[in-house]
């Protein structure tokens, strides 16, 4: 491709390559001690980053120790040590980080340093080797102070997470995870552990969804943090370090009746896999009836139903031994609830019948055909979940809206 003449009849490119070797020189007279002597001449490279069409083009040059680089929007920078090696291997101004901003920067206790990019950083410390971090992940970790911030030093490049999607880099003292659905957001302490052992991404919370923030207990009013992810939340009490999570919850609610019995039922459900299931049934007639409690919940991404019954003899009033109301409260959990929770809470219509004389499986069969499933998901009382324990609050907890607002609800589950 022809280079447009500037006046004077001086090629574009010349001049460029010019202007940068000036730059170079005058920087590497400030440098000379880390950098030895030059290998090879300055040469053209393509700017990945301009800041304008006239920044398209950058110069760089080798030397003993490291290299010099320059354009017209970044200026002249010098890399070196394991920094100018790692730049190196990541493909230096084709990888993600683009042309050096600054030098390297030595750490105030001599052992570390760090150079940031057009788009990343590279740092090093004694125990955590060289490693980069680049896009909304290094925006995030610079919000926070970089390697003298909330995390410190990275310990890892940024890596792929577990969906094929979300990206992370960890940190001395915490991580940064990065989703398309909720941004990069870090992590740290108590919660990051309990997240982690939990399963990290891969755990029914799923990625991170804000940095962790102030929060006080609606139960107690004892003071602590939370950090919020994307199917519900962690917190943490200040006073004795124990944390709690806050699984996303749906909650159906529905009246029933049948002959002389009526009544209503709630079922919740959590991203946890955990349920709860209660309800209350009266017999205003005056024999007793024995009759069968169904609720289904279908699926939409398939024909499948989560469906849990609930069987009662309810006495009338000539009734001798029988009470004339029946109330229960069953709780449990199911893995499936948890492996297809985005489904069943993004959609998902409530089905409930009440049948006299009729037994569960018949129920069943009913609510299959009355919601328009095929497979049931059966509810079972009694099972618990294999990595964390959840209860309905006594008073009130937190949970974040559609805005990712926090709000307080009455008649929480919180999980220990």
């Amino acid at each position: 491709m022809a280079r447009l003449p500037l006046p004077g009849g001086i090629p574009f490119h010349l001049s460029v390559l010019s202007t940068g070797s000036a730059a170079i020189d005058a920087k590497h007279a400030e440098v000379a001690d880390f950098l030895g002597e030059p290998v090879g001449n300055p040469e053209i490279i393509t700017n990945p980053n301009p800041a304008h069409a006239g920044d398209a083009s950058a110069v760089r040059r080798f030397y003993e120790g490291g290299a010099i680089y320059w354009s017209e929007s970044t200026g002249a920078h010098e890399l070196r040590g394991d920094i100018f090696a790692k730049y190196s291997a990541l493909g230096a101004e084709t990888s993600p980080l683009g042309l050096p901003t600054t030098g390297v920067i030595d750490t105030a206790d001599g052992v570390g340093g760090v150079t940031r990019f057009q788009r990343g950083s590279i740092a090093g410390h004694d125990g955590t080797g060289t490693r980069e971090v680049h896009g909304a992940i290094n925006d995030k970790w610079l919000a926070l102070g970089a390697e003298q911030g909330l995390l410190g030093f990275p310990l890892t490049d940024e890596q792929g997470a577990a969906d094929g999607t979300g990206r992370f880099n960890d940190f001395q003292r915490g991580a940064i995870y990065w989703h398309p659905e909720t941004g990069a957001s870090e992590v740290h302490g108590d919660i990051e552990a309990r997240w982690k052992q939990l399963g990290a991404e891969t755990s029914y919370l799923g990625f991170p969804a804000t940095d962790e923030r102030d929060w006080t207990d609606p139960d107690t009013q004892q003071a602590g943090r939370i950090s919020f992810f994307q199917r519900g939340a962690i917190a943490w009490h200040a006073d004795d370090a124990r944390t709690l999570e806050f699984p996303d919850r749906r909650v159906f609610r529905s009246g029933i009746g049948v002959s002389s019995v009526g009544g209503s039922v709630e079922l919740i459900v959590t991203s946890a896999g955990t349920f709860h299931f209660k309800g209350h049934l009266h017999n205003s007639g005056l024999v007793g009836l024995f009759c069968t409690v169904g609720v289904a919940i279908k699926m939409p991404d398939s024909n499948d139903a989560v469906v849990i019954t609930h069987e009662a003899n309810v006495g009338g009033t000539t009734s001798v031994t029988e009470s004339r109301d029946e109330d229960w409260d069953d709780t449990g959990f199911n893995a499936d609830v948890r492996a297809r929770w985005v489904h069943l809470r993004d959609g998902g219509a409530l089905t409930t019948t009440i049948k006299a004389e009729l037994g569960q499986f018949e129920v069943v069969a009913l609510l299959l055909s009355l919601a328009g499933a095929l497979a049931a998901i059966s509810l079972t009382g009694g099972s618990s979940a294999p990595d964390t324990v959840c209860d309905t609050t006594v008073g009130q907890h937190t949970v974040r809206d559609g805005n990712n607002n926090t709000i307080v609800e009455p008649d929480g589950v919180r999980c220990r």
